[in-house]
């Protein structure tokens, strides 16, 4: 099964190993600070030791509560960056994923968008969002494939760049179509058909060979032509016979062209 590239779970990812990274390297730098606050109290205490006076009392609280919050904030950054390393992973995983994947995986993907929400804020959760409604739901529902059609029709792989030729440029389906105008030459050689009416129905043909979005369908093209011919061939073996009038033949053999077309 071909796997779809969601650009915004990509950006999440991206973002989500940024702030770990960020908050990884706030919670070093914190430890500095915890380590000084801790030393003043130390000091303080020996100081109260040697002095009872009040200051000395209310100056070891006030330290012991900034040590306190120092220690708070490197835990809860160091929380929000193993979150956001977490999370990272597990958006680059959804990033590359069949149809069957967004399907099995919805539930979890809409979890870790509301993670983003709480651990990176509104951009990183919206653009998490964005890469589940625009993307994934429509994997989820069998909309998007893997593959790009170019303006000549043919599809790319966006995998792995791979061209497919479009149906109707196959060697069987232009075989059919070398038949068919062997056919309309026949019957204008026949004079079952005139020149306007062959360089018309030979355009018609021509273009069934044009690369379209919408299946081609030879098969269907093929069963009308040979029903053309054999009408064609009927109605003039009438007129030679002297069955038919020459008027008659004419809008018979008109009736059976417009049909055809």
């Amino acid at each position: 099964m071909e796997r779809v590239k969601n650009k915004f779970y990509v950006a999440v990812s991206v973002l989500h190993f940024v702030f770990a990274s960020i908050c990884t390297l706030f919670s070093l730098t914190m430890i500095i600070p915890a380590i000084l606050v801790d030393y003043s109290t130390a000091l303080e205490m020996e100081l109260v030791e040697e002095s009872m006076e009040e200051y000395g009392t209310l100056s070891i609280e006030a330290l012991e509560m900034a040590k306190t919050m120092i220690i708070g904030m490197i835990i809860f950054m160091v929380a929000c960056s193993v979150v956001c390393f977490i999370a990272g992973a597990k958006f680059k995983k959804f990033s590359y994923m069949t149809n069957q994947e967004a399907k099995d995986y919805w539930g979890k993907s809409l979890a870790w968008v509301v993670v983003s929400y709480i651990f990176a804020g509104v951009l990183v959760g919206g653009l998490a969002t964005a890469g589940l409604c625009v993307v994934q739901a429509k994997q989820k529902n069998g909309e998007v494939s893997a593959d790009w059609t170019t303006s000549t029709g043919k599809k790319v792989d966006i995998e792995t760049g791979n061209v497919e030729e479009d149906d109707a440029l196959s060697t069987e389906n232009l075989e059919k179509i070398r038949v068919r105008l062997e056919k309309l030459k026949e019957l204008k050689d026949a004079g079952a058909i005139t020149e306007e009416e062959f360089i018309s129905l030979r355009e018609n043909t021509v273009a069934s060979i044009k690369p379209k979005k919408e299946e081609v369908k030879i098969s269907h093209e093929e069963e009308k032509m040979n029903k053309m011919t054999e009408r064609l061939n009927k109605l003039n073996s009438l007129k030679e016979a002297g069955a038919i009038s020459e008027e008659e033949y004419n809008n018979l053999r008109e009736k059976v062209i417009n049909d055809n077309n």
